[in-house]
């Protein structure tokens, strides 16, 4: 199917995270998020505001043409903006191009209440980008309904993560907590199982029968999962392995269980 879409007179729009002043904005066509000569460009003004004039956007089966915000100055802070901005391009509106919004817990309570069927991934020191984005990537694409992380000591959400989730991080909800203790107090109260992801569980995630209701915990590849974090999972399950190397990248080892998941239950 060939998409194309004009923009008769002008597209214009406002980047908010301050709001940002003097943030280059551009149109994606290929949505590598880097800036090509023959993309459309301006930047935002002294209240964050943009306008471009006659910008015109065309592809050839699934369109992945976004806008774009890079660098600039935070108006709130004066400092200098490190984040990439993205959104995607809106017809006849005021387009607002901010962060990827993240839920709290009180969000989650509604994402849980009343379903029978829940898979949470929750995140316990992930600071790695990459690593980061790919673990989300696997989490969207086997169904996973929110992932969870510590507000501090966790990989921030920019561009690196945006490119290595493949836009997943768009489409799977990320709720940001002040510890992650509180969240697994607050989800066993909500009779979701907690399951911890160690190299030393004492038992194969093969031979455990997942619950309907379930939150999978992954820590970092260097120390795992905090030790005051591991003792409050209900169960702690492993990876059998058999080669010589000893462990799993993280994300790796994040899709392998969520698979294992996901074929038990759904």
């Amino acid at each position: 199917m060939d998409i194309s879409i004009s923009i008769q007179d002008a597209l214009e729009g406002r980047v908010v995270d301050g709001p940002i002043i003097g943030a280059f904005v551009f149109i994606d066509n290929d949505g590598d998020l880097v800036f090509d000569e023959e993309e459309y460009k301006t930047t935002t003004d002294s209240e964050g505001f943009f306008f471009l004039n006659k910008a015109t956007i065309s592809c050839t089966g699934e369109c992945n043409q976004r806008l774009v915000a890079r660098s600039g100055i935070d108006s709130h802070t004066g400092r200098s903006s490190s984040l990439i901005l993205m959104a995607p391009v809106l017809l006849d509106k005021l387009v607002t191009i901010s962060p990827i919004s993240t839920l709290n817990i009180n969000d989650l309570e509604k994402l849980i209440n009343n379903k029978k069927s829940i898979l949470l991934l929750i995140l316990d020191g992930i600071t790695d980008t990459k690593n980061f984005g790919a673990i989300v990537r696997s989490a969207e694409c086997l169904g996973v309904d929110a992932i969870i992380i510590s507000k501090s000591g966790s990989s921030p959400i920019n561009g690196e993560t945006i490119k290595s989730s493949s836009g997943g991080i768009f489409n799977l909800p990320i709720c940001k907590v002040d510890h992650i203790k509180d969240a697994i107090y607050f989800l066993k109260e909500n009779d979701i199982d907690i399951i911890g992801a160690d190299e030393k569980g004492p038992k194969s995630l093969y031979d455990h029968t997942f619950e309907l209701r379930t939150a999978l915990i992954m820590g970092s590849e260097g120390s795992g999962i905090n030790k005051s974090i591991l003792k409050l999972c209900n169960k702690s399950i492993n990876i059998p392995l058999q080669g010589k190397i000893s462990s799993l990248n993280v994300s790796v080892a994040t899709g392998i269980i969520l698979a294992e998941i996901k074929r038990q239950l759904f």
